[in-house]
């Protein structure tokens, strides 16, 4: 039990470690600032807004600021809660050098589950934070926070804590691969809009509509290849003229596995957690925040844990390694009575591939290592088997 309750402690300092949205403290109101960009907004305005505890948006706004090269910072006073930010403004377009402009009318937004009063929050307003607030549904916690995950899934990187920068060589040149992978992925919805004739609007509400689908994945990559292309050294002022491995096949959903949990009738009834290794073959990783911590649709509950409101997944993933220390713990609710965990399908783990495979990498059973079981009292036990299916 001594690794299994390290291995939890550690994990979960990660998870604590990463609560998203930038908050820091500060001594009196409650702070939001960021960068607001589609290309960065050079002049404009940014517009905050309270959400109610079932996921309205209110109809008055908390504050509103100036956006000057990008960068906002606004007060909005003592309040806790939920908030939705809009931003509207003149940006130089990437993929035709016009200048633009985000109309007040259908600004860009970004949600934020949560702020606190008397600290401050950063987060950028972009094409992907918007994305993430149409997926959002009603505006609730939890629905921001999966949202905010989905799109950062989806694009290979952190959204709401990854501040994009200009798309020149001289602004790559000091930022890190996330800023330059989410700049490039802002110059590729413009690359979409020039090809496809439509405004941004247009061009979100489209994305949106055909969310993870191949189409939309299609015509993402595509452009972005396309922006990125040489023969384009008119626009394309970043340097960069082929698509970062890291932003390979972005809109794309990964694949899956699942772990299956087996064992003799005695230990099944008995057993309320477990842990595991899973090292993956070269050219296979797992999508995580800026801060290493694993995005919440990567590990998901299945077969008899699925509906369960009382059993956790911990886990910490290591991307030099390959590794991933996964364990779940599901404790009995009732005295003498069993866990959820039951014969069958645990947990369902979603991975994605480096860049396109010539041929299928395999993940099976073989790459399990180091099983671990445990009873309400924390003592092991053993007739149990985990496998890959």
């Amino acid at each position: 039990m001594n690794h299994v309750k390290h291995f939890i402690i550690v994990a979960l300092m990660g998870v604590l470690a990463a609560c998203g949205g930038g908050g820091s403290s500060s001594s009196t109101n409650t702070s939001v600032n960021g960068v607001a960009s589609k290309g960065i907004i050079t002049k404009g305005t940014v517009t905050v807004y309270p959400v109610s505890a079932d996921g309205v948006k209110g109809g008055t706004p908390l504050t509103s600021g100036v956006i000057n090269n990008g960068v906002y910072s606004v007060n909005i006073g003592a309040y806790s809660g939920a908030i939705i930010i809009e931003a509207s403004g003149v940006y130089l377009d990437e993929a035709t050098g016009a200048e633009l402009t985000v109309p007040a009318s259908a600004p860009l937004r970004a949600a934020l589950d949560y702020v606190t009063t008397g600290k401050s929050f950063s987060l950028p307003v972009t094409p992907l934070t918007d994305l993430a607030y149409r997926q959002a549904g009603p505006l609730t916690p939890a629905n921001i926070r999966a949202a905010n995950d989905q799109i950062s899934y989806l694009m290979r990187i952190d959204i709401m804590n990854t501040v994009p920068v200009a798309a020149t060589s001289a602004a790559f040149s000091t930022a890190t691969q996330s800023q330059i992978n989410y700049s490039l992925i802002l110059a590729a919805i413009s690359k979409v809009m020039a090809t496809q004739g439509t405004t941004l609007e247009q061009t979100l509400a489209t994305l949106n509509s055909g969310l993870a689908t191949t189409a939309t994945a299609t015509a993402l990559n595509t452009a972005l290849a396309a922006y990125l292309d040489p023969k384009n050294s008119t626009y394309n002022l970043t340097g960069i003229t082929s698509i970062p491995p890291s932003l390979q096949n972005i809109g794309t959903v990964g694949k899956s596995l699942t772990l299956k949990l087996d064992g003799t009738t005695t230990a099944l009834a008995q057993v309320q957690g477990f842990s595991v290794i899973l090292t993956f073959p070269p050219g296979l990783l797992l999508r995580t925040d800026v801060n290493g911590v694993l995005l919440s649709t990567v590990l998901t509950k299945s077969g008899s844990t699925a509906t369960s409101t009382v059993d956790q997944i911990i886990g910490h993933y290591d991307p030099a390694s390959r590794t991933l220390q996964v364990a779940m713990l599901a404790p009995s609710t009732t005295t003498g009575t069993s866990s959820d965990l039951k014969a069958g399908d645990v947990i369902t783990i979603t991975y994605d591939y480096v860049v396109s495979p010539t041929s299928p990498i395999v993940v099976d059973s073989s790459n399990l290592s180091n099983p671990l079981f445990w009873d309400g009292t924390g003592a092991a036990l053993t007739g149990l088997v985990l496998s890959v299916k």
